[in-house]
């Protein structure tokens, strides 16, 4: 259209695009951008904005610089918006849009439903809301296709469960709704209990702080004549984080550009110091304030974990004084024996950072939101234990994409490699032996 010209940006390798800055507000075309040496972004476009609107026979040419500091404010916002929640709506306002076409019912008696599963065009397909009756259904009410209530029977009560899709938990849900009649009584209630009666008049129900994969509310209907209409159903999710079993425990890295409390007993380390060929980690407490990275541990090796956006942590330790560095998206690493980037990974059942060997392939791909060390070990080092002082485990990345060594691989204490040990003390298989 050659007009309102806005800046985009996307955080999963262009599947979805979110606007970021609107750059011209009427006519404009032909633009082109290029980041400079300092970081900043110079965009130049034709400016239609004067002149003759419907033969833009008169153009500017525009020159705009948007700062670094402005534009890393934007990604970071925008980031956290994309990373941290998913919202999925089943209804709309417009006569022709509705429920039914953001998503399915099934499970059909009478024509009521108990289960509606939500599709892409919803935001998100593969949410379900299962009721433990048929007493799903849709309708055209105030002017809107919307999801509607009825019980099967006068007076009764029943569970609505709505399942977040793999990957994903429910992070909160709205539910607005108003009565057909005005003569019927309807409830709404809450996991807590809490109990809405509803009317003619839109009201709302809102359940915040779910972080779980399921979440129950009740239906009450007074009467099978009528129904109750849902006009706004807004599940908003957000994405588990998936840890790697290793012995009794799971694992996994994280880095984020905001704070987080993390969930189901699952803990974080950032890397203080390495000695004597290990990795001495420090536990984040009070959880991970954004942008360090960090290890995430959980004793009970559960397969994910979720988190809690938090705001206002203390940065326990400076981005430089981490040794972990974090990736916001998804990148390679040289890891070949000139550079000083180790991965997480295990070796013989043991966890540690160990530099990936594959042959000739001496790269590997981190995935967004992920962390590795960098450490200038020297001496073609090529992995490092883990010291928790005490605590137990650490993250596996990928083992598929991680070689082992071999059970009779051997290093000195000084974490170097040893092919020929002779008399000394080594670590093999994560344990110090005595060579005499």
């Amino acid at each position: 259209h050659r007009k309102d010209l806005r800046l985009y940006m996307s955080f999963d390798q262009g599947e979805t695009w979110t606007e970021a800055f609107q750059l011209q507000p009427g006519y404009a075309a032909y633009s082109s951008m290029q980041k400079l040496d300092n970081g900043d972004l110079a965009i130049i476009y034709e400016d239609g904005s004067i002149g003759n609107k419907d033969l833009h026979d008169c153009y500017a040419i525009n020159y705009v610089v948007i700062s670094s500091e402005t534009l890393n404010e934007k990604i970071d916002e925008l980031y956290a918006e994309s990373f941290a929640s998913t919202v999925v709506k089943n209804t709309v306002s417009g006569s022709a849009t509705g429920c039914d076409s953001y998503g399915s019912f099934t499970e059909e008696s009478n024509s009521w439903y108990t289960t509606w599963t939500s599709n892409d065009a919803s935001g998100l397909a593969g949410v379900t809301v299962v009721a433990s009756g048929n007493i799903l259904g849709y309708a055209t009410g105030y002017n809107q296709r919307v999801m509607s209530l009825r019980p099967v029977e006068a007076g009764g009560t029943y569970d609505l469960t709505i399942t977040a899709p793999d990957g994903y938990v429910i992070d909160s849900y709205s539910i607005g709704a108003r009565n057909w009649s005005a003569s019927q009584t309807y409830k709404l209630i809450d996991p807590s209990s809490n109990e809405m009666t509803t009317s003619t008049t839109l009201k709302t129900m809102d359940v915040e702080n779910v972080n779980a994969k399921t979440s129950t509310f009740k239906f009450y209907g007074s009467s099978t004549l009528n129904f109750l209409c849902v006009t706004n159903f807004a599940i908003t999710l957000k994405p588990v984080l998936n840890l790697n079993t290793v012995g009794d425990a799971s694992y996994a890295t994280l880095y984020l550009p905001f704070d987080v409390t993390l969930n189901d007993g699952t803990k974080a380390y950032y890397v203080e110091q390495v000695a004597d060929g290990k990795a001495k980690l420090t536990e984040l407490t009070a959880g991970i304030p954004a942008y360090t990275a960090a290890v995430l541990i959980n004793s009970d090796a559960a397969t994910s974990t979720s988190y809690t956006k938090a705001s206002g942590l203390t940065p326990v330790v400076s981005e430089a004084d981490n040794l972990l560095k974090g990736t916001l998206y998804s990148t390679t690493l040289d890891l070949s024996d000139e550079t000083n980037y180790y991965s997480l990974g295990k070796l013989s059942d043991k966890i540690g950072f160990y530099k990936f060997q594959n042959g000739e392939t001496t790269t590997i791909t981190l995935g967004a939101n992920k962390a590795y060390l960098e450490y200038n070990a020297g001496g073609g080092v090529k992995g490092f234990a883990l010291d928790f002082g005490g605590a137990t485990g650490v993250e596996s990345v990928r083992n598929s994409e991680l070689s082992d060594f071999g059970k009779e691989t051997m290093f000195d204490l000084s974490g170097r490699r040893v092919s020929k040990p002779s008399h000394g003390i080594y670590v093999k298989n994560g344990q110090k032996v005595i060579i005499k």
